[in-house]
């Protein structure tokens, strides 16, 4: 195992539900720019994922990962798009610049970096699909704290595990990109088309932190005046009780519903993994 590897605990594996999720959005964008996908969205209506992947008129797409890991998630996201862009020059909704930005702990930014750099930045072929990499502790940031401390060694996503790292003690996000879009330390002031989360529900103690955290990044003033954030989650199936309580507290300010396994790509996908998709109540 590598330094990176041992320094980003839990952060440096890629899990299966990030594989799933990957695949189901590539699903998802190969239907952008079709009338199903860029219809209005109607209140109360089944939630659907494709709006969370169609920019609004004259603004970039702007795409956010928590407890981003390894980064599998969003750096397929950014290729898949992409290669939708390369292919449709003019997709509805897909005209314009794409932003991605991962986070997650102090420990993890190194191997998102060094990933972002390997697979995405040196790659003659995109160029108006950016990705960034900010630290993100959903304690900080939050100011809800977990309800017990999880052991460090565990590497768990967006906690500081109670013992704030220097730069997280210091600002709500730190990064070095090449595309500064995000300014620093006010992710909440920027309108996220999607929230993507990606197996970090796993730890009960993190729910609080984690729900506050989404809420502040998705305040319900701007739900009822733009269009509305997407909020899609995968998990493996652990203990399903204890799951379903993040999603308990979830329900108080957002709705959500689960992704059919007809929905999903049939060659990736399982019965102990799941999808959600959310949006702020009206």
């Amino acid at each position: 195992m590598d330094t990176l590897s041992k320094q980003g605990g839990v952060g440096a594996t890629v899990w299966d539900a990030g594989i799933v999720l990957a695949k189901y959005l590539e699903r998802v964008i190969s239907t952008l720019g079709t009338p199903v996908a860029t219809a209005t969205e109607t209140p109360g209506a089944k939630i659907e994922l494709a709006p969370g992947l169609t920019a609004q008129s004259g603004q970039p797409l702007r795409i956010l990962e928590l407890g981003a890991g390894t980064g599998i998630v969003s750096l397929a996201l950014a290729r898949l798009l992409q290669d939708r862009k390369s292919a449709h020059p003019s997709p509805i909704g897909l005209g314009g610049v794409v932003n991605v930005v991962m986070t997650d702990k102090a420990n993890v930014l190194p191997i998102l970096q060094k990933n972002i750099d390997s697979n995405h930045q040196h790659d003659s072929k995109i160029s108006d699909v950016h990705v960034e990499a900010f630290i993100l502790d959903w304690e900080h940031y939050s100011g809800v704290r977990a309800l017990e401390t999880a052991p460090s060694e565990e590497g768990t996503c967006g906690s500081s595990d109670g013992v704030k790292s220097s730069e997280a003690a210091t600002t709500e996000t730190t990064a070095s990109p090449k595309h500064d879009f995000v300014e620093q330390g006010h992710l909440d002031r920027i309108h996220w088309d999607l929230i993507i989360v990606s197996d970090c529900i796993w730890i009960t103690d993190l729910h609080a932190p984690l729900n506050a955290t989404l809420a502040k990044l998705v305040p319900k003033e701007a739900s009822q005046t733009m269009k509305k954030t997407k909020i899609v989650t995968a998990f493996e199936r652990r203990d399903f009780a204890k799951e379903m309580e993040f999603f308990a507290q979830l329900s108080k300010e957002f709705r959500f519903r689960d992704v059919k396994p007809e929905e999903m790509d049939p060659n990736w996908q399982s019965e102990d993994i799941y999808i959600f998709i959310a949006e702020r109540r009206d």
